[in-house]
C-alpha cells in the first residue's frame, strides 16, 4: 500500500511540473493542510508535509491543489476567494469541485498503480 501512495505522489508531481506548478513544502496555519496560490502567471501548490504525515492523505489534499488549479484558474483570484471567504456557498462549492476532482483522479491513478 504506501508503494502504492508513493507512485501516486510522484505521479501528482509529474502532473503538476508539466503544468509549470511549483510545488512547495512548508508550515502552514494550524486549519490549513494545503494551498494552490496564483500570482500573476505563477501557480503554486503549498503542502505541509509535517501535517500530512498519511500518505493516502498526502495525496487527496495535493489532488485537492490540483483540482483548485485545473478548475478555478480562470474563475477566480486568490483575493476573490478569500474575500468571500465567509461567503460559505460561494466557498463550500468550490471545495466540494475541487474534492470531487481529488477523488475522481486518485480512484483513477489508484487503478493505474498496481
Amino acid at each position: 500500500m504506501m508503494i502504492k501512495q508513493k507512485s501516486i505522489f510522484r505521479i501528482l508531481l509529474k502532473i503538476a511540473r508539466k503544468r509549470d506548478i511549483i510545488v512547495k513544502y512548508i508550515n502552514l496555519p494550524d486549519c490549513v493542510d494545503g494551498l494552490w496560490l496564483k500570482r500573476k502567471e505563477l501557480e503554486f501548490i503549498m503542502l505541509d508535509l509535517d501535517k500530512l504525515t498519511d500518505l493516502e492523505k498526502r495525496n487527496f489534499v495535493f489532488a485537492h491543489e490540483l483540482g483548485h488549479s485545473t478548475l478555478h484558474k480562470d474563475k477566480v483570484s486568490n483575493v476573490m476567494y478569500w474575500k468571500n471567504n465567509s461567503n460559505n456557498n460561494y466557498k463550500k462549492s468550490l471545495e466540494d469541485e475541487a474534492n470531487n476532482f481529488a477523488k475522481n483522479l486518485i480512484g483513477e491513478l489508484t487503478s493505474k498503480c498496481y
